[in-house]
């Protein structure tokens, strides 16, 4: 139901490269290239070794800022 709605919100699942980090995350945005460009090979790296139970970020603006 979630994965719907964030379609019909213009929200898609973003694939990285690792198969490993895609299967543990879910990464949805309306803008693949920030989406990639925030979440590069550092950032899934730690998010792969950090062990936590659950990360969540929510970001929101225009895009007129970056």
């Amino acid at each position: 139901m979630l994965t719907r709605l964030a379609a019909h919100l213009g929200l898609h699942d973003i694939e990285f490269e690792s198969d490993d980090f895609n299967r543990r995350f879910n990464v949805t945005c309306s803008d693949r290239k920030f989406a990639n460009d925030l979440v590069d090979s550092r950032m899934n790296q730690w998010l792969l070794v950090a062990h936590v139970p659950r990360v969540v970020f929510d970001l929101y603006g225009t895009g007129a800022d970056r």
